[in-house]
């Protein structure tokens, strides 16, 4: 009846937004991972140069990606 079919369509919507979800969290603790502590860090630029950034910029970006790890993913 239309009931299930409107519980199933709701089911089928959650379902797919907590996958989403899982996808991003993986998708941040990655690239919070990727942050080495203590190693230069950088990020390819067009032209195929690479621009590292200061330890003040790799402090900020990880905190960045923590902070967006615990709001997303908690």
């Amino acid at each position: 009846d239309a009931r299930r079919e409107e519980q199933a369509q709701a089911s089928a919507v959650t379902a797919k937004r907590q996958a989403k979800r899982a996808e991003e969290c993986r998708e941040l603790r990655s690239r919070l991972a990727s942050i080495p502590e203590g190693r230069s860090y950088y990020r390819a630029e067009a032209d195929g140069q690479r621009s590292y950034y200061s330890d003040k910029q790799v402090d900020t970006a990880r905190l960045q990606l923590q902070s967006r790890v615990a709001e997303r993913c908690s």
